[in-house]
């Protein structure tokens, strides 16, 4: 396969001087380099969709040579070798650098950062891409969201939180996700403040009383817990989350024919 490769190197070489010399190029100018790297280059990504991968990197290897700070080249090379590989993860880098303000690169670079373990970078490159305003700029966003809460950076979490917010307005999802993010801190007051504001926002969101529910039981305040879900059931008695949370109310207090006589109406 080497040979092979060698070989397919040699014969670019070989033609390209053909090329330029009947083309009437002088392959010192800019313009007949840069014809000679596109005719290569596109080369290359045919050969990578007929599954020739080891042609198509020898390809791009000669590419690299005719230009070596051509980001296109840098960028097929990196995914070539995968961004998983410290090669194309230096290629990724090189890429970036050649092009800053290509979000696809830049892109490549963060996931290379990451796949290579190189999370700090990986993050600095999401931080980046979170801030730059492109149809995917919620999607990097949350992307470091995920990486900080993997870090029990959980203030950051907030922080991008808030930025997708002030990008998009607000939502309940978004508050949703803090009540989330406030338990895993242990902060659960700030959760059951959050929530509560949910059920004045959507008086017959039921789901939000039940949350709020489920909040004041895990906070062993039992008694707010079961008067909030008897309002929820006497408005809507069929509601199956609201059942499920009063099992789960009477277990705690251990009124076990409640207990039963609850799990045969949710099942």
């Amino acid at each position: 396969m080497k040979k092979q490769i060698s070989i397919l190197f040699l014969f670019c070489c070989i033609f390209s001087s053909v090329w330029a010399e009947k083309t009437d190029l002088r392959p010192d100018t800019i313009d007949s380099q840069q014809r000679l790297l596109d005719y290569y280059l596109n080369e290359a990504v045919r050969q990578r969709l007929l599954q020739h991968y080891d042609q198509s990197v020898d390809l791009l290897r000669f590419c690299y040579l005719i230009n070596p700070q051509n980001a296109t080249v840098l960028y097929e090379l990196s995914n070539r070798y995968t961004t998983a590989t410290k090669l194309g993860l230096q290629y990724a880098q090189m890429a970036v650098e050649a092009d800053p303000k290509n979000i696809l690169y830049r892109k490549n670079y963060a996931d290379a950062c990451f796949n290579n373990g190189q999370i700090d970078l990986a993050i600095t490159q999401y931080e980046i891409l979170s801030n730059t305003k492109s149809p995917s700029q919620d999607k990097y966003a949350y992307i470091l969201l995920n990486i900080y809460n993997e870090k029990n950076e959980y203030q950051k979490c907030l922080d991008v939180l808030n930025q997708i917010e002030n990008r998009n307005g607000p939502s309940a999802q978004y508050d949703l996700q803090r009540i989330s993010i406030y338990e895993q801190m242990g902060n659960r007051k700030k959760a059951i403040e959050i929530t509560k504001n949910l059920t004045k926002t959507y008086p017959y969101g039921f789901e939000y009383q039940v949350l709020l529910a489920e909040l004041y039981l895990n906070d062993n305040n039992t008694k707010k817990a079961q008067q909030i879900i008897y309002n929820v059931l006497e408005k809507d008695p069929n509601n199956e989350q609201a059942h499920r949370s009063q099992l789960l109310i009477f277990l705690q207090q251990k009124k076990a024919v409640e207990a039963d006589s609850t799990i045969y109406s949710i099942f």
